[in-house]
């Protein structure tokens, strides 16, 4: 079990409530789920590397960094609780924790076919989806 972390459209929980609120049979979240696109950034897991996905935005963790500065207006960072997360922060980290000497690496693992790359930063990636 991990946390997954987001970048999440500015005020996009409380644009869903209003749109909820005029359509009735949809609720909030069904709303912010369909309208405003979270994009997967990575999963933190106990005991494990920090896992990057690889979206259509972003490949490598420099990638990453310029689509957060030319969209930083637009998106915050959550955590699957709906936390809100500083992007520096996040980085810092997913680098501490991929620095840790005990931590297992993805690149060992042959689960389900998955196929697992270490960007030039030293971050490990996937371009699977995440659940």
């Amino acid at each position: 079990m991990g946390t997954n972390c987001y970048f999440d459209r500015k005020n996009s929980k409380e644009l869903s409530a209003l749109i909820s609120n005029q359509i009735r049979f949809l609720d909030a979240e069904t709303v912010r789920e369909r309208l405003f696109d979270r994009i997967h950034i990575c999963k933190l897991s106990g005991g494990w590397i920090p896992l990057f996905q690889g979206t259509e935005y972003y490949k490598s963790l420099d990638e990453l960094k310029e689509f957060y500065e030319r969209n930083k207006d637009i998106y915050i960072v959550i955590n699957e609780y709906d936390e809100q997360i500083d992007f520096d922060e996040l980085l810092e980290k997913c680098t501490l924790w991929r620095d840790k000497d005990n931590n297992k690496s993805h690149l060992t693992a042959t689960a389900y076919g998955i196929h697992y790359r270490v960007c030039p930063s030293g971050c490990e990636w996937s371009d699977m989806k995440f659940s």
